[in-house]
């Protein structure tokens, strides 16, 4: 007598469908790139909060690198998701195998690689920065970048404790690379306070350049140089530099 059949698990490849869900959220979204996103100086280690994690996807497709990923659930998730991506990653945090992956980052930055590092996890305070980025730049000579981002119209999730966003389908979305900063090793000597005082100020100047192009959207371009913008979905071709230009236009796109 033949045994029956065990029935058929239901799943879901929840890395493609978010790696998809970004790359469709880069092509329905305007994004403007203000500043350089690949500066000729190097290596670089560029910065971000927590809540920008999934906006910065399609940002940092000009910059690839190494990525810090948390070593828990939703982090192995994520993981796929970046590396979907093209990036590779450095899985830990402060609260699980924090040692191993500032190690993998600062190997990464001693090969000439660019990283990608929120300030403020693993688990906040929100918007509170760490010197993790700090210190891994004192050690290499690395130059830190902060990369502000403001979004017009986006989905937040509120149970999240840094209220991660997601782009709505037709917002706008500035993002600045601002200006670089590159610690020296004496200055390892500052208290930790200090080091995460230079760390979030970087970021706080950058992000409210993003927050008043975005307010200043239809008016003529700030100060800021447009080096390179575009979707962002995949990096420009090497030696060559995407047009300056609004892209992923949308006629019936009328803010939020």
């Amino acid at each position: 007598m033949r045994e029956p059949r065990a029935p058929r698990r239901f799943f879901l490849n929840w890395p493609r469908i978010l790696a998809f869900l970004a790359r469709l959220i880069s092509r329905l979204a305007r994004y403007r790139i203000l500043g350089d996103p690949v500066p000729e100086r190097g290596p670089v280690i560029y910065i971000t909060w927590h809540s920008e994690e999934i906006t910065m996807l399609p940002v940092s497709g000009f910059t690839r690198g190494t990525v810090m990923v948390s070593s828990s659930k939703d982090g192995d998730i994520l993981a796929a998701v970046v590396e979907r991506w093209g990036y590779r990653t450095s899985r830990g945090s402060s609260s699980r195998g924090a040692a191993a992956a500032l190690l993998g980052l600062r190997r990464a930055l001693e090969r000439g690689e660019n990283i990608i590092l929120a300030v403020d996890g693993p688990r906040g305070p929100r918007h509170e920065a760490k010197p993790g980025a700090f210190y891994l730049a004192a050690r290499t000579g690395a130059w830190i970048c902060p990369v502000g981002v403001a979004v017009s119209r986006a989905y937040v999730f509120r149970k999240s404790w840094s209220r991660s966003r997601v782009p709505l389908p037709f917002a706008r979305v500035a993002a600045v690379f601002g200006e670089l900063y590159r610690p020296g090793r004496d200055e390892l000597r500052l208290p930790r306070e200090a080091q995460c005082a230079v760390v979030k100020g970087l970021l706080d100047r950058a992000t409210g350049e993003a927050m008043r192009e975005l307010e200043n959207w239809h008016r003529p371009c700030s100060g800021l140089p447009q080096d390179r913008t575009g979707r962002g979905n995949s990096p420009p071709p090497p030696g060559r530099e995407r047009r300056d230009e609004d892209v992923g236009h949308h006629p019936n796109d009328t803010g939020g």
